[in-house]
């Protein structure tokens, strides 16, 4: 899947109604998935993606410790991560959170995803599963 498309169907789900809300909102999620995966999962992850979504989930990685294993921490605490880099509700936050999601495993193939979601806990399925 382009870049494009990928956000187009990210707005055309959310309803976003600009640009910049849409990418604000894409880089928020990927970056706060890419920084709770561990480094060898996000590296196979982004390798099926177009540079401009590759780019995002590299951000904010602080330690070498994160950078390799991931930051562990709740669902619940992602989407705090998510509102607060996105500049929302935690209630936005959880719904736009799972409709990027749903567009990248659009965008990735269904073994990879199988992938990112074993080395996420239990309670991290939520994301995968349909509104």
């Amino acid at each position: 899947m382009q870049y494009q498309e990928f956000m187009d169907k990210v707005k055309k789900k959310i309803r976003f109604e600009n640009e910049e809300d849409c990418l604000r909102t894409v880089r928020a999620v990927l970056a706060t998935l890419g920084e709770r995966l561990p480094s060898t999962e996000r590296r196979r992850l982004t390798t099926q993606l177009p540079k401009e979504l590759e780019e995002f989930f590299h951000e904010r990685l602080v330690t070498q410790q994160i950078e390799e294993h991931g930051d562990r921490y709740s669902l619940e605490e992602f989407y705090n991560r998510v509102g607060a880099r996105a500049g929302i509700l935690h209630g936005e936050s959880v719904k736009k959170a799972k409709a990027v999601l749903s567009v990248l495993q659009e965008a990735v193939s269904q073994g990879e995803m199988q992938d990112v979601r074993e080395v996420l806990p239990d309670d991290f399925r939520e994301l995968f599963s349909p509104s």
